[in-house]
């Protein structure tokens, strides 16, 4: 079975460049053998801490059966973030979630009836939102390394439309 790279055009990695202020960098640490998907809290992981990835992937494994009081496969649902968050914790990194600020709009509904909305706009993933160091980003459904707003991933996750941001996690100062 032959394995297919897709290649960014020049045009398509600019655009994401310019609407993200991230850059973006191939960094595949799986082993071949291993299928592709749900593993990106392990290679995230493998990035920001240098260890190697059936070390990270055994514990985040071990963490989310825990977590999920039973087998539960991590390349098949993906890892929970409080699986993830124990991981990082445990090396001395801390949790940042990001919070948007609050928008009030008005509508008229006609008939001299109006209405005030309120609801908190979403964080992007972008690179304003992220600090210029080493930290791993948490969106809704994907985890990535990112490290002087380079996005280091196994495919281009910056993705044709923004990303919500959650958080993201950061190794504390001594």
């Amino acid at each position: 079975m032959t394995k297919i790279i897709c290649r960014l055009t020049p045009e398509i990695d600019t655009k994401r460049t310019k609407r993200t202020g991230l850059k973006f960098e191939h960094w595949q640490p799986r082993p071949d053998h291993l299928p592709s998907g749900g593993d990106c809290a392990v290679r995230s992981a493998c990035w920001a801490t240098g260890e190697k990835y059936q070390d990270v992937f055994a514990e985040l494994q071990e963490r989310t059966n825990r977590a999920k009081r039973r087998n539960y496969p991590i390349l098949k649902h993906g890892t929970p973030l409080s699986a993830i968050r124990s991981f990082y914790e445990a090396r001395g990194w801390s949790w940042v979630p990001v919070e948007g600020q609050f928008k009030t709009t008005e509508k008229d509904y006609g008939g001299g009836l109006r209405g005030r909305i309120t609801r908190r706009v979403n964080v992007l993933l972008k690179a304003e939102n992220l600090p210029k160091k080493t930290c791993v980003a948490v969106t809704t459904r994907h985890a990535v390394a990112v490290e002087d707003h380079v996005v280091l991933d196994s495919y281009d996750s910056r993705g044709d439309r923004s990303c919500i941001l959650e958080g993201y996690f950061v190794k504390k100062d001594n």
